[in-house]
């Protein structure tokens, strides 16, 4: 749901955290992951400004398609991403919107028409992972504030995704970083450790899908994904590495290796200029604009 740049990806693998352990880190890593998406935020003050002058009472918004079907570019979900970037100006210090009340109203609005209505898409992915994905973030970033029936409504929107061990590559990471974050919230020691520990056993070179021994990346049978799947694979990993790093969760240093190296011997060279190569893509070759991607 970000745009990461080749830099910021290898200054977050050669950085080192070190943690008190008085305690187990459950609010830390959430913090470093509330940081991570106010840092990379560049919303413009101008946009949230007409989105909290244009949501109505009940909490949505006249120009989101609520009643959108397409199962592969939900227009409705439209709804969540204004709500993370709100918050996102909400949590940002410097922001001409930090800790308005304002703006903290129009969030709980719209999470409340949300809870009430459940939006559902034909397409799995979207129920399972890419609304829980939004939730995730919602959860981080207005955590603070949300209470009772609320923030277990929250949960139970997030509690959409489902952990399958034998999902492989990108899904298998989505669905896991899913989990892993509800375990953090709830405070759930088994579920983090059997998240985390499918994430990390996940990280690896095969000749199945996933990484390949030449650094290529295959998904869904023998099909190069290395800038589509693979993209997701990579920075989901390298953020998670992040996050843990430092906790008793941490990826072991063999598993930052191989993301390193897919990341410098394979990733970086499916590119030219600004533009991906178009057989590294798969079907998102037929997106609008996709390969167009500036990862210097």
């Amino acid at each position: 749901m970000q745009k990461f740049k080749l830099g910021w990806l290898l200054v977050v693998l050669t950085l080192g955290f070190q943690v008190a352990q008085s305690q187990l880190p459950y609010h830390q890593v959430i913090n470093r992951y509330k940081a991570f998406l106010i840092d990379l935020d560049t919303t413009s003050t101008q946009s949230v400004k007409n989105w909290l002058a244009t949501v109505d009472e009940s909490g949505k918004w006249g120009d989101v398609d609520y009643r959108d079907q397409n199962s592969s570019s939900w227009k409705t979900t439209e709804h969540l991403d204004r709500l993370v970037k709100i918050s996102v100006a909400y949590q940002k210090r410097g922001s001409p919107f930090y800790q308005n009340d304002s703006a903290r109203k129009v969030i709980s609005k719209a999470l409340d028409h949300w809870m009430t209505k459940v939006y559902r898409n034909p397409n799995w992915w979207y129920n399972e992972i890419g609304v829980p994905q939004f939730w995730r973030d919602i959860i981080t970033l207005d955590g603070d504030f949300l209470k009772g029936q609320q923030r277990t409504k929250a949960l139970n929107v997030l509690r959409q995704f489902k952990l399958k061990p034998n999902f492989t590559g990108a899904n298998l990471t989505w669905s896991a970083d899913l989990s892993l974050h509800y375990g953090l919230f709830t405070q759930n020691d088994s579920l983090i450790i059997q998240a985390s520990k499918l994430l990390a056993k996940e990280i690896k070179v095969s000749n199945g899908e996933g990484i390949r021994p030449d650094f290529s990346y295959h998904q869904h049978g023998s099909r190069l994904q290395t800038h589509h799947y693979g993209a997701a694979f990579l920075k989901e990993n390298i953020r998670l590495a992040y996050e843990l790093n430092g906790t008793p969760w941490a990826f072991p240093a063999e598993k930052i290796v191989v993301l390193k190296d897919f990341l410098l011997e394979g990733w970086q060279w499916m590119e030219r200029g600004i533009y991906l190569t178009p057989g590294s893509i798969d079907r998102a070759v037929s997106r609008k604009g996709f390969l167009k991607q500036d990862i210097s």
